[in-house]
């Protein structure tokens, strides 16, 4: 991984800002680090450092950018929440009851019997 880094940048393919090492402990990231350091050294180019990290530290940053999942509300207000209203505010009882036609099902009982 080290010698690939150092391939890239060498020839001047990429810039040492746009290299990230990745490994999967604290330690290893280090010892990348170390070896990369190393490495550009005997190369010639001194100076010249590129960031190695643990996937979870490269993770946190660009997961903390992520806007937090947006919560489904609930259309319906419980009794809670109405009492926390300004008395202007909480819906109005209704003063007549709704229609039971539009709500119930038709019953065998309630259709119109076919004609002779």
């Amino acid at each position: 991984m080290v010698a690939k880094a150092a391939y890239a940048i060498h020839p001047g393919f990429v810039t040492p800002e746009r290299i990230i090492l990745l490994a999967f402990n604290k330690q290893a990231a280090e010892e990348l680090k170390e070896r990369a350091s190393k490495s550009f050294e005997r190369l010639g180019m001194k100076g010249v450092s590129v960031e190695a990290s643990t996937f979870h530290a490269l993770a946190t940053p660009i997961d903390t950018m992520r806007p937090a999942p947006r919560r489904r509300r609930s259309r319906s207000l419980s009794t809670a929440h109405l009492a926390r209203l300004p008395a202007a505010s909480r819906p109005q009882a209704r003063s007549e009851p709704p229609s039971t036609a539009v709500r119930c099902r038709p019953t065998a009982a309630s259709l119109p019997t076919p004609g002779p």
